[in-house]
């Protein structure tokens, strides 16, 4: 098993499709590690992570994270995205010339958390720039 910050080191060759899925808010610096995926990507990034429900949209919220139990982050900190407006403009400024919100939706079994997917383009034109409405799940 390899650490998100360790690969740079590597100089592994870029690819086409990374998928970054439930690890930004694991991790204590969670920019850097969309940067760090998002130099190794060529064209197309799926993205999906937690987010902190019920505060404005444009924030990351930061939280404690238990560092011992199972399936849970390993440096006892995280970073919720409290909406996608957050992430769009990160993701633009890391060189996507364009994002689509596949969905952002509240978790009914904990209103506290919700969860979005945004897919994001670094070929202009390879997806349409149509945002998806906001669920309940």
């Amino acid at each position: 098993m390899r650490d998100l910050y360790d690969l740079p080191s590597r100089r592994l060759s870029q690819f086409d499709i990374t998928l970054f899925k439930g690890i930004f808010y694991y991790l204590p610096d969670p920019i850097t590690g969309l940067r760090i995926a998002s130099e190794l990507t060529r064209e197309v990034l799926l993205f999906n992570t937690q987010t902190a429900w019920g505060f404005p949209d444009g924030f990351l919220r930061p939280g404690r994270e238990n560092a011992v139990r199972l399936m849970s982050g390993t440096y006892g900190l995280n970073w919720r995205p409290t909406g996608p407006r957050t992430l769009i403009l990160v993701l633009k400024w890391l060189g996507y010339d364009s994002s689509k919100l596949v969905f952002h939706q509240q978790n009914l079994n904990n209103p506290r958390l919700g969860r979005m997917e945004i897919v994001a383009s670094k070929v202009l034109g390879l997806i349409n720039e149509v945002q998806a409405e906001t669920k309940l799940i």
